[in-house]
């Protein structure tokens, strides 16, 4: 801005104030301390998320998960109300025939995924055959096979919201969706985050 000093007929540049300077200067620093304080944010929350959600630890007495839980192992669930359960991750959950003892198997499909049964017993999710940690594919029995065609078809090949496919590894099945079909959310008692050999 200029203005007109009296007394003179020419034009001089009128300074800034110094503390627009000092205001400028700043301005990054200030930017900086606000990224630090929503960094700090972020960390405490995903931090509070973490250890307010409860975990329970049990004992893996079965076999159907030789590979990845053997007998003996203790497992760290966290409880399916503030878990998320994603394609592969060991889930615990319970049965009609012992609501008590929960079982483990793995989650091999989930809501929207598309599924079906081949004649030779082979499980196909999202089109791929599903196999063990071993890379052995999924081998059905007869009554495996004729339980999850029957949800197959009427679930028009697509695992519907809140069902899941869990599966142990065991190639030819187990207390498994193979004779229990698909697995309800509301029989699901959590996720395990930890397994302890």
């Amino acid at each position: 801005m200029e203005s007109i000093i009296k007394g003179g007929s020419h034009l001089v540049p009128e300074k800034p104030a110094l503390h627009n300077i000092s205001v400028l200067a700043n301005r990054p620093r200030m930017y900086i301390a606000a990224l630090v304080l929503i960094a700090i944010c972020i960390v405490w929350y995903a931090v509070s998320r973490a250890t307010a959600c409860p975990t329970t630890s049990y004992e893996v007495r079965g076999t159907s998960l030789d590979e990845s839980a053997p007998p003996g192992s203790h497992v760290t669930v966290a409880a399916i109300s503030c878990t998320t359960i994603h394609r592969g991750d060991l889930v615990l959950f319970n049965t009609p025939a012992d609501p008590k003892a929960p079982v483990i198997k793995r989650a091999a499909g989930i809501p929207g995924d598309t599924f079906s049964i081949a004649t030779s017993g082979s499980v196909i999710i999202n089109g791929n055959e599903a196999a063990v940690p071993s890379g052995a594919p999924y081998q059905l029995t007869t009554n495996g096979i004729t339980m999850l065609d029957l949800y197959a078809t009427d679930y028009h090949h697509t695992i519907p919201p809140k069902s899941y496919l869990l599966l142990g590894d065991v190639p030819s099945g187990a207390l498994d969706s193979s004779r229990l079909g698909l697995i309800s959310l509301q029989e699901i008692v959590g996720v395990v985050t930890r397994v302890q050999k």
